[in-house]
């Protein structure tokens, strides 16, 4: 029987005997949900990863997809012009994309030591969307979407980000020196981006960015108070070249994005940063032009410290849920490998 035919008889076996098959999975499992914690019985301890993940995407893929697409900057891509606690969800995007949590989670997956644990989480979940068991949920239906598969750095990006943003004091930055002179209605339009992404409205269990418990790879690195530093973007060229206040001339990281607004026009933002930080000041006017801007701009440095570990504060629910809760239980699914490959 030809590799094909193999997978299709296995599905059909498997449809009968309410088995899932799952892609990689090396020996039998049976999981499920039991009062919001998951149950793993696996005959291979190598594949608890791999069955993590397909339990957490059969128990919450809305809200895990909704973090996701919080913490990327993709929600206006859904939601279009919707209003989120007084902060539009393009601006929210622009701000999200802007302080780089998919980009420093990207860059965390290729220096961690857990990938292979990642892979295998990511590809749990992606095993979960591809028997198509979401397409059951009215909440795809209603948003007219569905689930994007999984990659390993979205794991990465759902534990770190919540906890690097919290409204409890509120937003503080050092301004430095006294010198970057931020503009004061920009300063407090910042200051309600950063309530925004801290708030229970995308924190909340059931929220826009939060409440799914997914599989954590380790402690998360805190962050020092955020500074505002002043520079100098130079014209011409690129627009992207920076005198320093020790004369010398040094690169901007200069990407062009793509945000998709549902029902509008989409934007072509640029979205730069130095080894200090991102170029924050771009939020001002939004760079959508074929060069940059040029001239006074103020970079946003928020190293990491390496003293503490941030963690998550709990949030009230919220009144009015924007995803289905998290499932408190589900009933123990048996899953079986998958002959013949992908």
């Amino acid at each position: 029987m030809s590799g094909s035919g193999l997978r299709v008889a296995q599905r059909l076996r498997a449809k009968v005997l309410r088995e899932v098959p799952l892609w990689g999975l090396r020996a039998p499992a049976r999981v499920g949900l039991e009062g919001g914690v998951p149950r793993l019985d696996c005959e291979d301890p190598r594949d608890h990863h791999r069955a993590r993940g397909f339990v957490d995407a059969a128990a919450a893929m809305p809200a895990l997809d909704m973090a996701r697409r919080t913490w990327s900057g993709r929600l206006a891509e859904l939601l279009g012009e919707r209003t989120i606690d007084g902060a539009r969800a393009p601006e929210l995007d622009l701000f999200v994309r802007t302080l780089g949590f998919r980009r420093e989670a990207e860059r965390s997956y290729r220096k961690t030591p857990h990938r292979d644990a990642l892979d295998a989480y990511a590809a749990g979940v992606n095993g979960w969307v591809d028997t198509s068991a979401w397409s059951a949920d009215p909440f795809w239906g209603a948003q007219g979407s569905r689930p994007r598969l999984w990659a390993p750095a979205d794991t990465l990006l759902l534990h770190a980000a919540p906890a690097q943003v919290d409204d409890a004091d509120g937003l503080l930055l050092v301004d430095e020196d006294s010198k970057a002179q931020w503009p004061d209605p920009w300063d407090r339009r910042l200051r309600a981006l950063w309530a925004v992404l801290g708030g229970r409205a995308l924190r909340a269990d059931g929220g826009l960015g939060g409440g799914a418990a997914s599989w954590s790879p380790g402690p998360i690195a805190g962050r020092q108070t955020p500074t505002l530093h002043r520079i100098d973007v130079l014209p011409g060229g690129d627009n992207n070249r920076v005198q320093g206040v020790d004369g010398r001339i040094r690169r901007l990281h200069a990407r062009r994005h793509d945000v998709t607004v549902r029902g509008a026009d989409d934007l072509r933002p640029w979205i730069r940063a130095s080894e200090q930080g991102a170029v924050i000041s771009d939020l001002l006017q939004v760079a959508a032009g074929p060069l940059p801007p040029a001239g006074e701009a103020f970079l946003w440095s928020w190293p990491l410290r390496d003293d503490a570990v941030a963690s998550p504060r709990s949030r009230e629910p919220l009144q009015e849920r924007a995803v289905p809760a998290p499932r408190a239980d589900l009933p123990l699914t048996r899953l079986v490998p998958l002959q013949g490959g992908a």
